[in-house]
C-alpha cells in the first residue's frame, strides 16, 4: 500500500514500511522500517495516518492524529478491511457491516456500527469522504464530497451513503483525490478531480469541474480486475498482468520518461501472477505472491532503500529481505 511517500505491506507476521513520513513513524529516514504490528492482515494509508486490520478484530491505527504512538480499536470480529481518514476512521468487519470511530485517544468510546442494504465487500476513504462496495456491486458514498468523490452528480455534502452513478455492477474500487471503480465487464469508471487527467477521459480539467461529479468509463478497450487511484494518478491492472496508468506523470508515475501527462492509458510492466495494484502520492507498485515492483517518485525512499533514489524512477523490484530485516519502528 502506498502513502504520500512510503510504502506499507503485510507480509507474514509483520507490518513492514520503507520511505518518510508518518507511515514509518520517523519523518525524518528513508529507511526501511518494520512497524512491528503483528498479526495484521490488512492495511490502509492516506497522507495523514495508516491503518491495519487483524482477523482476531483489533485495529492499529498510527500517524498524525496519533503523535509518537499508535491507537488502538477492538471490534470484537475479523477485520477484512480498514480506511483512515481525517477526522474519522472506519473498518469493514468479516460479515460485512461497517465500524467508524473518531481519530485519537477517545476511539474505543466512541465506535459506531453500521449495515447496508447489502453486506459490504470492500471499503476505501480519503480526507472527509468514504466509500463502500456492496456485494451486489452497488457503490455508495458519503462525506463532504468536496472533490466530487461521492459520485452522485451533484457537490453536495451527504452524511447518509448515496449511489454512485456507476451503471453496471462493481467488483473493486479505489480513492484518492479522485474515486474509480471496476465494473465486472473489467470497464474503469472514474469520478471526481480531474486536474492532471486521472478520470481517463483524454482530457485534464485545470480547475475542479462539475462534469467531474458523474462517472463516466475511461476511455480504453481495456478490461482491468484491479485498481489503485494516486494523487493526481490513476493505475489498473489487467487480467493480462500488465499494469497501465495515466494521469499525472511529474515523476514518473506512469512509467514512461516524458514528463508530460498521460491523458490516456499507458503500459508500464508486465508481472507474472500479479494479483494487485497500489497507489501513493507519488508512486505505485504491484505486486504477486514473491515480488514486489514500484516505480515513481523514489528521493524520498518509497522504492526502498538502495533502489532507485531519483526523482524519477522506472519499475524496480523492492528488496523483500530489506523490509523483513529491518529495524523496529522507533
Amino acid at each position: 500500500i502506498g502513502g504520500l511517500f512510503s510504502t506499507c505491506l503485510v507480509r507474514g507476521d509483520g507490518t513492514f514500511c520503507t520511505g518518510t513520513g508518518l507511515a514509518v513513524l520517523d519523518p525524518s529516514s528513508v529507511s526501511a522500517r518494520s512497524v512491528a504490528f503483528r498479526g495484521a492482515t490488512s492495511i490502509d494509508c492516506t497522507v495523514e495516518a495508516c491503518c491495519t486490520g487483524s482477523d482476531a478484530g483489533s485495529v492499529r491505527c498510527w500517524g498524525y492524529h496519533y503523535g509518537d504512538t499508535s491507537g488502538t480499536v477492538q471490534l470484537g470480529e475479523a477485520v477484512a478491511d480498514v480506511a483512515p481518514g481525517t477526522r474519522e476512521s472506519c473498518a469493514l468487519t468479516a460479515d460485512g457491516e461497517v465500524c467508524c470511530w473518531p481519530n485519537g485517544p477517545r476511539a474505543s468510546a466512541s465506535i459506531a456500527c453500521f449495515r447496508f442494504l447489502a453486506p459490504v465487500i470492500a471499503i476505501d476513504s480519503i480526507g472527509y469522504d468514504w466509500c463502500a462496495l456492496e456485494a451486489t456491486g452497488a457503490v455508495m458514498c458519503w462525506g463532504h464530497n468536496v472533490w466530487m468523490h461521492l459520485g452522485d452528480g451533484g457537490t453536495n455534502r451527504s452524511d447518509l451513503p448515496v449511489r454512485a452513478l456507476v451503471t453496471e455492477p462493481a467488483t473493486a474500487l479505489a480513492m484518492s483525490g479522485h474515486t474509480c471503480a471496476v465494473g465486472r465487464t473489467g470497464s474503469v469508471w472514474c469520478w471526481g478531480k480531474n486536474s492532471r487527467g486521472q478520470l481517463g477521459r483524454g482530457y485534464a480539467d485545470e480547475m475542479i469541474h462539475r462534469r467531474g461529479a458523474t462517472p463516466r468509463r475511461v476511455a480504453t478497450r481495456l478490461r482491468f480486475a484491479a485498481i489503485a487511484a494516486g494523487g493526481g494518478f490513476t493505475c489498473g491492472l489487467t487480467a493480462e498482468h500488465d499494469v497501465w496508468c495515466w494521469g499525472d506523470n511529474t515523476y514518473g508515475q506512469c512509467g514512461h520518461r516524458a514528463p508530460r501527462d498521460a491523458l490516456e492509458p499507458r503500459r508500464v510492466l508486465h508481472l507474472d501472477d500479479a494479483v494487485g495494484v497500489a497507489a501513493g502520492g507519488y508512486h505505485a507498485c504491484v505486486w504477486s505472491a514473491a515480488r514486489v515492483f514500484c516505480w515513481g517518485r523514489g528521493d524520498q525512499g518509497a522504492l526502498g532503500s538502495g533502489r532507485c533514489t531519483e526523482s524519477r524512477c522506472a519499475p524496480v523490484e523492492l528488496d523483500l529481505g530489506e523490509l523483513e530485516n529491518a529495524p523496529p519502528a522507533p
